[in-house]
């Protein structure tokens, strides 16, 4: 996957036209799943009682990596051109494929079901574990308050009172983060089985921060306090999400994987395309309302989980 994910960035770098690069593009989006590969594999190589520990140091990883690539790709972009950003990125992953498939452990086969079979497993595994349903519409629901909101903050940073450069934008990732810290901390709250009234915490915290971020529409200063808070809430949800989802079935993480996944990245998708709808339309305010929006829906369900048990 990582060396088809080289190939594709590549292809981009050289790309051509629009045509060709939105190919490669799709290319790069679907080999990028080795992410999600790596994530339940750590989660089997793990003890039982470092679990959560070990998913959040593999998540800070990913989620350092999805921030601060914004950061360098701002600044790359912005002194050698767009088209560099895509052959560096293919060059790292050439040396990352190698370096995991000279460190990286043989998987032991834990089910002698063929391919077909094991993807109609995962709806099955939707339909009977609840745990699972509840805890992909947390997944689904942060992190498309989360595609709300950097989706749109490039929108602002760039147009007035703002102006900044690509490169000043990108080091907000920078700001963002900080928030990979609650990774570990998530990890660890997981193992010590704090997990459903954390989970409410880190969303409550998702909900204040947008409403901070409503007075950064001029002022820069509840801007970056509310990225610091959001991020630090939602990537903390997502490491409790995967810790408890992991607990349900040892032979199957894999395909609970694929469940929550697919279900998060629906969200990040939905939230991405709204809330660039409601910019154009609402401008900020709009969009932080819809980050509201969107932290409430996932508050209802925990306050109904809550009390229920």
């Amino acid at each position: 996957m990582l060396l088809v994910a080289s190939l594709s960035l590549i292809s981009a770098a050289l790309a051509p036209s629009i045509l060709i690069f939105m190919i490669s593009s799709l290319a790069i989006g679907v080999t990028s799943v080795v992410a999600q590969i790596l994530v339940p594999f750590s989660a089997t190589l793990a003890p039982e009682h470092e679990r959560g520990k070990v998913i959040g140091q593999v998540m800070s990883g990913l989620l350092l990596g999805i921030l601060l690539a914004r950061t360098l790709s701002g600044i790359i972009s912005a002194s050698m051109g767009w088209r560099s950003v895509f052959g560096i990125a293919s060059v790292l992953i050439f040396l990352l494929s190698a370096l995991l498939n000279r460190t990286l452990p043989i998987s032991k086969i834990e089910t002698n079901l063929a391919y077909p079979k094991l993807l109609k497993t995962v709806w099955e595994l939707v339909n009977t574990e609840r745990v699972l349903r509840i805890r992909s519409l947390y997944g689904m629901l942060t992190f498309a308050s989360f595609s709300v909101l950097w989706t749109s903050l490039t929108f602002l940073l760039a147009h007035p009172p703002y102006n900044f450069s690509d490169a000043v934008i990108g080091l907000f990732g920078l700001i963002g983060a900080s928030g990979a810290a609650s990774a570990n901390i998530a990890g660890r709250i997981a193992d010590k089985g704090y997990t459903k009234f954390a989970t409410g915490i880190f969303l409550f915290s998702v909900l204040a921060s947008f409403l901070i971020m409503l007075f950064g529409k001029t002022f820069i200063i509840p801007l970056i306090i509310g990225i610091i808070i959001f991020d630090f809430a939602a990537q903390g949800t997502h490491i409790l999400n995967q810790s408890e989802i992991y607990k349900l079935n040892p032979e199957a993480r894999s395909r609970l994987t694929t469940a929550y996944i697919t279900c998060f990245f629906i969200g990040g998708s939905i939230g991405s395309s709204t809330s660039a709808i409601v910019f154009s339309r609402y401008g900020w305010t709009g969009v932080c309302i819809l980050g509201v929006l969107y932290s409430l829906m996932a508050i209802s369900i925990w306050i109904k989980e809550f009390f229920k048990d």
